[in-house]
C-alpha cells in the first residue's frame, strides 16, 4: 500500500516545463477514480464533441457564472452540437449521476458542468474500448452441446471465439487491462482534460480549484481517497490557491501515473490482476482494500464469502453509515458463492464464471464480461456489459442498461428472502415499489448513430413465473430458526410471480402434510421414511451442486463462530420458499 505522499514545499518543484520534481517517487502518489471507467462507459456517436468544443460549453456556462447545469440545458446542447438524439442524451445525463451521486442520499438534478464535460471527453475517447455492437447469438455451441467444454476440444464452441468472455479474460483482455487503460487515457489526453477544467482551449495555467474538477477520475490512494486532488500535488499541498502552469501540472501527473507494464503471468500461465491490485492494498476490519478504496474478493475458486457491514467497515455507527459510501469489486472468481449483505455505494462484477452473487443493496452495479452468473441484486441503476448465459433477478429503480456483446440473459425479479433489505434500501433512497427490472435498454451502435431497444431484445428474456423461486441467504450474524422461518420477499413481486411462488408453497406444505399422514397410519415406517427422504435430499445436494456450499458454511461454523451460528438455519438456493 502507497501511504506516502509527495514530500517538500510547492516551491521545490524543477523549472517550468521540464516535467521534474524534487521527492517524486517512481511509484503513483495519485490514482485513477474507477468509477466512470467502471460504471459509467456507453457506446457513443462517432461525432462526440472535442475539447475544444468541451471548452466551448464550458465557457458558456462560465459566462453565466453558473457551474452546473441541468437536463433541458444538457438536451439543447446535445441537439445543436453533437446532434445526439434526445433518448440518449438523457441516458448519458443520467448514467452520470448515477456514477458521481452514488454516496448521496436523495435525488440531484444538475451537474457540474466541468465534470460532465471530463465524462464526455472520456465517453468520445472509449468508444474503441469496449465490445459495443453486434449480434447476440441466440443459440450457443456448449449450451446446445455440453461435452464441448473447452475450446480445445472443439473449435466450435464459442469460448473459442474472440468475444467471448472467458476467451478475453484469459488472454489478458479487457479485466486485466482496466487500470492500464485507464492510466493511458490519462496520458493520452491529460493535455486536454486539463484544458477543460481550465475552461479554455487557450488557457496556459490552472487554478487549484479548476484542477479539483478531475475528481470524477483521479483521487488520491487510499487511506486518503477523500482528499481532493490538488491536497497531493506539490504546487497546491500547503493550500495555496494560485494558478500554475499547465505544462507543470502535466508534466507531475505523468510522472505520477506511470505508464504500467503487461498483466503478470503466474508460473501456471494464468493472467493475474494489475500490478497495484496485487501490491497496493491493505487489510482494513479483516477485508482487503485496494488502493482505489474499493473491497476487493478477487481470484476466489470454489469458495463462499459473506460479507457484512461489519466485514467491510467495522463495528460502530460510524463505520455502518461507512460502508454507503464504499465500493465493492468482485472480479475473476469461478464456483463461488458471495454474499454481500451491507448497504453499499456501488459494485463492480468483472470477469467471473458460475457464481452466484447476492448484493443486498447498491446505488449502482456493474455486471461486466461475466458467464453463467446468478445475480440476486438492489439497487438503483444496474449496467450489464458483454455477459453470457446468466440469469439477472434484481429490484432496480431505472432500467437496466444492457451494451456489449450479451446473450442468453434471463432476467427475473428480486428474490431473496432477507428482511434487512429493507432497512439497506431506505438509507440507499432505493423504492422498493418502483421495480423496472423487466423494462431492459439495450445500447448499441451503428455506423451512424446510437440505437436505444427496449421491450423484445434478441438474446435478452424474462424467466417464466412458473420457473420462479427465493432463496434463503445465510447470515453472519445470529438468527433464531424463528426469524430465519419467517424471512419474506421483501421486494413486492408481479400477481404472476407471487402466484407461481405461491402454488410452489402449497405443494411443499402438501408434501408435508402427506408425509405426517403416512407416520400416523403406519407408525413402523417412520424410521425407514425418514432414512428416504435423508438419502434423496443428499442425493439432490449433490445433484444440484449445493453440498459443497453447505460444507463450506458449515466450515465456516466451526472455522469462525461469528460468521455462522449455530441456531441460523441453511436452506439450499434451489428449494422454494413463500414470497411476500
Amino acid at each position: 500500500m502507497v501511504n506516502t505522499l509527495l514530500t517538500g514545499a510547492p516551491g521545490d518543484a524543477g523549472s517550468a516545463g521540464d516535467g521534474k520534481f524534487e521527492g517524486a517517487p517512481s511509484h503513483s502518489i495519485i490514482v485513477t477514480r474507477p468509477t466512470l471507467f467502471e460504471h459509467g462507459i456507453l457506446p457513443v456517436l462517432t461525432a462526440m464533441p472535442n475539447a475544444t468544443q468541451l471548452c466551448e460549453i464550458v465557457q458558456r456556462f462560465d459566462s453565466e457564472s453558473v457551474k452546473t447545469m441541468g437536463i433541458s440545458a444538457w438536451q439543447k446542447i446535445a441537439k445543436e452540437m453533437i446532434k445526439m438524439d434526445t433518448g440518449f442524451a438523457q441516458l448519458v445525463f443520467d448514467m452520470f449521476l448515477d456514477c458521481t451521486t452514488s454516496e448521496v442520499v436523495g435525488d440531484v438534478t444538475e451537474v457540474n458542468i466541468v465534470e460532465f464535460a471530463v465524462y464526455l471527453l472520456l465517453l468520445a475517447n472509449s468508444k474503441e474500448e469496449i465490445g459495443i455492437g453486434g449480434s447476440p447469438r441466440t443459440l450457443r455451441a456448449d449450451i446446445a452441446y455440453p461435452q464441448l467444454s473447452t475450446p480445445t476440444e472443439c473449435a466450435l464452441s464459442p469460448r473459442s471465439q474472440p468475444k467471448s468472455p472467458r476467451t478475453v479474460l484469459a488472454s489478458g483482455g479487457k479485466l486485466a487491462e482496466m487500470e492500464r487503460r485507464q492510466i493511458a487515457f490519462l496520458h493520452k489526453h491529460g493535455r486536454e482534460l486539463l484544458l477543460i477544467c481550465a475552461g479554455a482551449a487557450t488557457a496556459t495555467r490552472i487554478s487549484a480549484k479548476q484542477f479539483d474538477a478531475l475528481s470524477v477520475i483521479l483521487m488520491a490512494p487510499h487511506p486518503h481517497s477523500a482528499e481532493p486532488p490538488s491536497s497531493i500535488a506539490p504546487f497546491w499541498r500547503s493550500g495555496g490557491q494560485d494558478s500554475v502552469a499547465i505544462s507543470d501540472v502535466l508534466a507531475w501527473m505523468t510522472d505520477s501515473l506511470p505508464l504500467m507494464e503487461g498483466p503478470l503471468a503466474s508460473p501456471g500461465g494464468r493472467i493475474s490482476p494489475p500490478h497495484s491490485w496485487l501490491h497496493d492494498s491493505t487489510q482494513q476490519h479483516g477485508m482487503q482494500i485496494d488502493r482505489n478504496n474499493a473491497a476487493v474478493i478477487a481470484n476466489l475458486c470454489k469458495a463462499t464469502v459473506i460479507r457484512s457491514a461489519t466485514d467491510l467497515a467495522g463495528r460502530g455507527r460510524e463505520a455502518a453509515e461507512e460502508t454507503v459510501r464504499l465500493s465493492v469489486r468482485v472480479q475473476c472468481c469461478s464456483d463461488c458463492y458471495i454474499y454481500i449483505t451491507a448497504p453499499v455505494a456501488r459494485v463492480a462484477i468483472c470477469g467471473c464464471h458460475h457464481c452466484t452473487v447476492f448484493v443486498a443493496g447498491a446505488a449502482l452495479v456493474t455486471v461486466d464480461h461475466c458467464e453463467r452468473l446468478q445475480v440476486t441484486v438492489g439497487c438503483k441503476r444496474l449496467r450489464v456489459a458483454s455477459c453470457v448465459d446468466s440469469t439477472l433477478q434484481i429490484l432496480t429503480n431505472r432500467q437496466p442498461v444492457v451494451i456489449g456483446d450479451n446473450h442468453d440473459l434471463l432476467l427475473a425479479p428480486f428474490n431473496a428472502l432477507f428482511c434487512d433489505c429493507l432497512s439497506f434500501w431506505l438509507q440507499l433512497n432505493i423504492d422498493r415499489t418502483k421495480n423496472r427490472w423487466a423494462e431492459p435498454l439495450s445500447v448499441s451502435r451503428t455506423t451512424s448513430s446510437v440505437v436505444l431497444s427496449g421491450g423484445a431484445v434478441p438474446g435478452q428474456s424474462l424467466m417464466p413465473p412458473s420457473d420462479f423461486f427465493c432463496v434463503t441467504i445465510p447470515s453472519a450474524t445470529p438468527q433464531s430458526a424463528s426469524l430465519v422461518a419467517s424471512q419474506a420477499n421483501p421486494c413486492p413481486l408481479p400477481p404472476a410471480y407471487a402466484t407461481a411462488l405461491q402454488s410452489k408453497h402449497r405443494q411443499v406444505l402438501d408434501l408435508r402434510k402427506g408425509i405426517a399422514e403416512t407416520e400416523t397410519m403406519l407408525p413402523n415406517t417412520e424410521p425407514a421414511l425418514q432414512r428416504a427422504i435423508q438419502a434423496k435430499f443428499k442425493e439432490w445436494l449433490v445433484a444440484s451442486g449445493n453440498m459443497r456450499q453447505v460444507s463450506d458454511l458449515v466450515h465456516m461454523e466451526h472455522s469462525y463462530p461469528h460468521s455462522i451460528h449455530h441456531d441460523t438455519i441453511l436452506v439450499p438456493s434451489d428449494v422454494p420458499r413463500p414470497g411476500a
